[in-house]
């Protein structure tokens, strides 16, 4: 559709602040005047651009919120949050960067005000984690009478729990359920303050999660439905396939390797060395990515959170996330979803065609406004759809 940039790294990061209106964490009008500001390609303009905004948002949120107009301030807030998380995305290559930190600071700050003041009620949680835990929230229903469905929400590496409101958990309790969204393991606080790296067995991750839910009386542990969004649909489908006790699961979209669009991004070459673990590919990677900043950001940021020291070090690693023969051990109701022009949704139909289990499958168009990573612009329709499958595939275990 639209591109606003003709780096496709910093077009698909600007459509994803964009496609947040739907919930209220930006404004289009807002955007607009960013991006109006921003020199095209410029990473550093991207930068000081979004905290620019972020900052005279979270201005109106504390002008609104001393004047006693709690809501005003709450949505406010909420606007700002994501753009400070714009701020810092491209920032990730280097966990020290002020940049990072004080972006991210601000990003998780503005919103748990946002929430504080807002209509929804929220729970700052820690899931045990081994001798650590994940920080994350878990939102409940307006006047809820009692055990609940609930929604786990996974997302993609590079997102934060706090994005994980919009992507997941708001249009999740909206329709009356509890949703919980924390940062996994290579995310968010987890990597930032606490040094955890992703780990290929995520079913270990899920299991924490699953337990601490299990131990609510106000959540019905038969009705727990898992949501992977991005690369979050890798790591629901791992964690089902090796145990994970769902009723049901949504992977958005369905990945069969976590290294789904990465391969397709590099040259042949460079993978083949990294494979066979030669330090040349660091070498090879760097002039490539030395002509593509965005792409190099992500891969800098990805090998962090992988726990890795080098590009070639995190591509070879990625050869223990796939799930090779796996997926026929899903067990619950399963629901694959493909967007047009998602690379990472190529591998969609093969996963959903390899499922033994009850399954479905959606695919979403560009004809109606909803193509892209994670379908783009198109989330409310991405939600209604989604939402009414989880409804109708939970309804034989209402009690």
């Amino acid at each position: 559709m639209t591109e606003f940039f003709s780096d496709l790294g910093l077009d698909a990061q600007y459509l994803r602040i964009v496609s947040k209106a739907s919930c209220g964490a930006s404004d289009l009008g807002e955007c607009l005047a960013a991006r109006h500001r921003m020199t095209p390609a410029d990473i550093s303009s991207w930068q000081r651009q979004w905290q620019a905004s972020a900052r005279e948002v979270e201005r109106i949120a504390q002008a609104a919120h001393a004047r006693g107009h709690a809501l005003s301030a709450s949505e406010a807030y909420l606007r700002a949050s994501e753009y400070y998380r714009a701020a810092f995305y491209f920032c990730r290559s280097d966990p020290s960067s002020a940049c990072l930190i004080e972006n991210w600071l601000a990003h998780r700050d503005c919103f748990r005000k946002s929430v504080a003041l807002g209509p929804w009620h929220c729970e700052l949680v820690e899931i045990p984690y081994g001798e650590s835990s994940l920080d994350g929230y878990f939102f409940s229903p307006p006047q809820d009478g009692g055990s609940s469905a609930t929604l786990i929400g996974l997302t993609g590496i590079d997102a934060t729990a706090e994005e994980g409101f919009c992507l997941i958990a708001q249009p999740a309790v909206r329709r009356g359920f509890h949703a919980l969204v924390f940062d996994g393991p290579g995310q968010g606080s987890s990597l930032f303050q606490k040094g955890l790296f992703l780990r290929p067995d995520y079913e270990a991750v899920l299991e924490g999660a699953v337990a601490w839910l299990g131990a609510r009386p106000d959540v019905d542990p038969s009705r727990v439905v898992l949501v992977g969004r991005g690369e979050g649909g890798y790591l629901a489908l791992r964690a089902a396939a090796m145990g994970a006790h769902v009723a049901a699961l949504v992977a958005d979209p369905g990945l069969l390797a976590l290294d789904a669009d990465i391969c397709a991004l590099l040259p042949k070459s460079v993978l083949e060395l990294a494979a066979r673990e030669d330090l040349e590919a660091n070498d090879v990677l760097e002039s490539i990515l030395a002509q593509a900043p965005a792409l190099a950001s992500r891969i800098q940021s990805a090998t962090i959170a992988h726990g890795a020291q080098r590009a070639a070090e995190y591509l070879h690693g990625l050869a223990r996330y796939r799930l090779d023969g796996a997926l026929g051990q899903i067990q619950c109701p399963t629901l694959i979803v493909a967007a047009d022009h998602d690379p990472l949704s190529t591998q969609s139909l093969e996963v959903f065609e390899a499922l033994r289990c009850e399954k479905s499958f959606l695919r979403f168009t560009a004809a109606e406004g909803a193509d892209g990573p994670c379908e783009g612009a198109g989330q409310t329709r991405f939600h209604q759809r989604v939402h009414d499958w989880i409804e109708e595939t939970l309804l034989p275990l209402h009690h």
